[in-house]
């Protein structure tokens, strides 16, 4: 197992992860690294992908693989990941989602096709974030509150969208921030906008992208 993943940190652990959580052998697991390796390595669609020829491609391989297992016991869930990318890889915490639902329904309909309930209600928030934390795609931030996903897994999760959910993930992130901000006068103010600002600044290239794009009367209707 070592050999196969190039004794990558990041490889190992999400093979672990799956493992403990699916309670699957390394045979098991070694099997289904070489379906998906060779679908990956094979893809004329991945032959541009930023992990394609990182180390052979062990990260992407076990990402894949972690993602599917993600996917099949919480599309919510999955898609979640999917929707940070389009922010800052750190600093993620409930209220970043919660205010726009609250603040917005036309916001809390579209929010919720993509990740259901996760931005509405805590329970689903928490159980969201325990399995993916289960899986190591995410962690605990050492140093204040919030959680973290690692930069490589952050990248793949963007690649992996086609160009209409990267567009439709990126007006959500940016009503997302939007709606975040809390009033001028609130207690809460600069508090909450340090910990937006690394999400905003990393917005910008979507912010930009966007722009550029004719914009419908739907995206337009938040």
């Amino acid at each position: 197992m070592l050999a196969l993943l190039d004794g990558l940190p990041l490889a190992l652990a999400q093979a672990g992860a799956y493992m403990n959580e699916n309670l699957t052998s390394i045979e098991t697991y070694t099997r289904l690294y070489k379906e998906q390796w060779k679908d990956l390595m094979g893809s004329q669609d991945a032959r541009h992908a930023p992990l394609r020829n990182y180390a052979r491609g062990s990260v992407a391989t076990t990402w894949i693989i972690s993602f599917s297992a993600i996917k099949a016991k919480s599309e919510a869930a999955a898609n979640l990941l999917l929707l940070w990318s389009h922010l800052d890889n750190k600093g993620m915490w409930r209220g970043l989602l919660s205010a726009a639902p609250s603040k917005s329904d036309v916001a809390a309909e579209r929010i919720s096709a993509w990740i259901g309930d996760i931005a509405k209600e805590e329970t689903e928030f928490i159980e969201a974030i325990a399995l993916l934390r289960r899986y190591s795609l995410i962690e605990d931030m050492e140093d204040q509150y919030g959680y973290a996903m690692h930069p490589v897994v952050h990248q793949w999760a963007y690649h992996v969208q086609d160009e209409e959910s990267q567009t439709t993930l990126s007006w959500i992130s940016i009503i997302v921030l939007g709606l975040a901000v809390p009033g001028s006068d609130s207690e809460t103010y600069f508090p909450v906008m340090n910990r937006l600002i690394p999400h905003v600044m990393h917005s910008l290239r979507w912010i930009k992208k966007i722009s550029a794009i004719k914009l419908s009367d739907e995206l337009l209707n938040w």
